[in-house]
């Protein structure tokens, strides 16, 4: 399985329009957003993607209402950090802040964080 990772977008239209352009020739199957969308018009430029598309929200993500309307429109799901995912029989984290991790990392199995 391929998966492609992203962060921080803050909103930066050019750049998404790329992300999805390079993310759809190389075939990736999911995508893994670690936060920092900020506007709901990032994630309907995220709706080109030919993979499906989960994520945390970041610290700059405050406008939840209308990110969260148009996750809903575009089938993205986002969560609170922690995010724990298994995909292909490996246990997967998704955080924005490394802090995020800190209690929960000295007990973990988990080989993959994000």
């Amino acid at each position: 399985m391929r998966i492609g990772v992203v962060s921080d977008t803050h909103n930066h239209l050019p750049n998404v329009s790329r992300i999805v352009e390079l993310f759809n020739a190389a075939r990736v199957e999911r995508v893994i957003h670690t936060g920092d969308i900020t506007q709901a018009k990032t994630i309907e430029a995220f709706s080109h993607l030919e993979a499906s598309l989960c994520g945390v929200y970041g610290n700059n993500d405050v406008e939840r209402d209308s990110l969260d309307a148009a996750a809903a429109r575009c089938g993205v799901e986002l969560h609170e950090p922690l995010l724990a995912l298994s995909w292909c029989r490996r246990d997967i984290w998704v955080v924005h802040d490394p802090r995020e991790l800190e209690s929960a990392l000295p007990s973990a199995h988990v080989k993959v964080l994000f």
